[in-house]
């Protein structure tokens, strides 16, 4: 066991609240890891308040660089969380769970989205509750094929972003500008990045959504492109990442749409582009 790992269940052993210790994602069997990847800890116990009151307890495992507080939702409950950087750089990503949801997991098994679907290792388990998990089904996460509407809504935004982005360059206003396209207009493109890997591969491609390891499920045209679409922080160079990133996103959609049997909306995409073309092509 690692020393980061034997210094967390010795913690979680000295601590009658918490019954159950699980390391899970990939780590724990749900990918390939490198000295890089982070502990996903699973703290299982009914009194998450004793460690949400006070930050001291993540001293004691291990001297702290920086944390965060986090949470996200599992069903209708609350998952708070502690996203840890201890010293030499070791990223822990603690969450709190009840019991009860464990219960859950051993009565009615594990969801294609739950973590410990992909890989689960029991550290401590106090009351032999997780002993009688059933065990993971090692596979991606389900990417659900995005019903028509979803479709065309992601096709509609990135062209308002893209047409917003325009205005901002035509009046050299970078920041905003540069803002929107490396933010909001690349979730779109990944999005879209992923429905295609997915479309192609019926749905079962092992793909991230947030585009983790991306070189082993993207073809290199893709990733040549995808490269054009970023840029430094300059007008001219701005526009062409711009014009590049419609480029890429323009081909996905078309593909996506015909594999999906959807239409792909033209009329957005000609007035847009028109648009585009007119306010960042003006005479000077």
């Amino acid at each position: 066991m690692d020393d980061i790992l034997e210094a967390i269940v010795g913690f979680a052993e000295s601590q009658e609240a918490i019954r159950t210790v699980i390391l899970t994602s990939s780590r724990a069997g749900a990918g390939e890891i490198d000295e890089f990847s982070d502990y996903d800890i699973m703290v299982v116990t009914d009194h998450a308040d004793t460690y949400l009151g006070t930050d001291a307890w993540i001293e004691t495992i291990r001297p702290v660089w920086v944390f965060i507080k986090e949470q996200f939702t599992h069903g209708d409950d609350v998952i708070p969380t502690r996203l840890v950087i201890y010293q030499d750089g070791i990223k822990v990503d603690f969450s709190f769970w009840k019991v009860s949801i464990l219960r859950n997991f051993v009565m009615q098994g594990f969801a294609d989205t739950d973590d410990l679907n992909r890989g689960y290792r029991v550290l401590m388990d106090k009351d032999g509750l997780a002993a009688q998990l059933p065990p993971p089904a090692i596979k991606a996460f389900k990417v659900s094929k995005p019903v028509r509407e979803e479709f065309l809504s992601t096709i509609h935004e990135f062209w308002f972003e893209i047409a917003e982005i325009a205005k901002y360059l035509a009046r050299k206003d970078l920041f905003p500008a540069k803002q929107r396209e490396n933010g909001v207009v690349k979730a779109l493109l990944l999005r879209m990045i992923i429905w295609n890997v997915q479309a192609k591969n019926n749905w079962t491609a092992n793909t991230h959504t947030d585009g983790r390891r991306m070189r082993s499920w993207v073809d290199r045209e893709t990733m040549n492109s995808l490269a054009e679409t970023y840029s430094g922080f300059g007008f001219e160079e701005s526009r062409k990442s711009t014009a590049a990133a419609i480029e890429l996103f323009r081909e996905l959609s078309k593909k996506t749409a015909q594999l999906l049997g959807y239409d792909y909306p033209r009329g957005v995409d000609r007035e847009i582009t028109g648009y585009v073309d007119s306010v960042l092509h003006k005479p000077k």
